[in-house]
């Protein structure tokens, strides 16, 4: 990951999306602390390596990763333990276990669960200390139709007074859960913008195959090309004439031929996400 900056309001659902590869989960661990990292990490104004930022927000890995050797009822009994979290925390998990059908393997050994009840528990051990920040990493991976569809629904109420981070590769849940996308490439945040604003490209589909086509078209040009200062390239975009106008500074370096497909170039000091593009 490189110089990759954003926040997240209470009230909002922001969505990470990328490619394979991206980044989308080192984010996460990041925030997590699970990696290490350069920077700085806040969570409500609160340095995200403390105890204090951790009790602040619920995580669900791609990866899931449980103690199997014991049931259920034992893992989530262990971390209402060791969280210190009270009663409300068992009323709030045997609220969950129902909504996701978990109650007839409460007594089973997680090893022997099937992976889409492995989630379930994942998702309700995320929510035992009430969070107000939850992270999603690919949530709906494993999730039958049922299961997603309880997901979803906790996720529209967390959101109206928390703030929920998730990542995807799959654009129709982006577009379907979030109200703000960051869309990264390479280890790099390429755009970010509301719903709205990625719509001036047509579907969040399109914005995000031309933002990412772009960049492989850079990587293309980059022995060619001083692009130290490239804030965009035009190659079909609908509104482009509409962000040339946006975009100050901005002159035209060159026009190539790449695959048969008319190519330019433009160089300025402003940074690319902030260009205008969105």
């Amino acid at each position: 990951m490189s110089n990759v900056e954003f926040k997240i309001e209470r009230g909002e659902i922001v969505a990470i999306l990328g490619p394979n590869g991206a980044g989308k989960s080192s984010i996460m661990k990041s925030i997590v602390g699970i990696v290490d990292y350069e920077g700085e990490i806040r969570i409500d104004g609160v340095d995200a390596n403390t105890k204090e930022a951790k009790n602040l927000f619920g995580y669900v890995p791609e990866e899931i990763k449980l103690i199997d050797h014991l049931t259920p009822e034992e893992f989530f009994s262990f971390l209402i333990s060791i969280r210190g979290a009270g009663d409300d925390a068992v009323e709030r998990v045997e609220k969950y276990v129902r909504a996701f059908g978990l109650d007839e393997y409460m007594d089973k050994p997680i090893i022997s669960l099937s992976m889409g009840n492995k989630k379930n528990v994942t998702i309700v051990a995320s929510l035992i200390h009430n969070p107000p920040y939850l992270l999603l990493d690919e949530p709906l991976n494993g999730l039958d139709a049922f299961s997603a569809r309880v997901l979803k629904e906790i996720v529209a109420r967390k959101s109206k007074d928390g703030g929920i981070l998730l990542s995807t590769h799959i654009m129709e849940i982006a577009e379907k859960l979030s109200d703000r996308v960051i869309i990264l490439n390479r280890g790099s945040k390429v755009a970010e913008g509301s719903l709205e604003e990625l719509r001036n490209y047509g579907s969040l589909e399109e914005a995000f195959l031309k933002i990412t086509v772009s960049m492989r078209v850079l990587r293309r040009l980059s022995p060619l090309y001083d692009l130290s200062h490239l804030v965009f390239v035009e190659a079909g975009l609908k509104n482009a004439a509409a962000i040339r106008q946006d975009v100050s500074r901005v002159t035209k370096v060159d026009q190539v031929q790449l695959h048969h497909r008319e190519v330019i170039v433009y160089r300025s000091s402003l940074n690319f996400h902030r260009s205008g593009i969105l």
